[in-house]
């Protein structure tokens, strides 16, 4: 019984610590992503309207 305790406890815990790390990836992915498509638009303007 107490080892189906532990395991749970143990469950739990690292079920919690993927959830913070999620927490914690996620907005870096975003705001790169973001970024990129900035970086991307602000190129694609800058070499469209640069006289070829």
């Amino acid at each position: 019984m107490s080892r189906s305790n532990a395991r749970a406890a143990t469950d739990s815990r690292m079920r919690r610590m993927s959830l913070s790390l999620v927490a914690a990836a996620l907005p870096v992915c975003v705001l790169g992503v973001a970024y990129d498509a900035l970086w991307l638009l602000g190129v694609g303007a800058w070499s469209s309207s640069r006289p070829s």
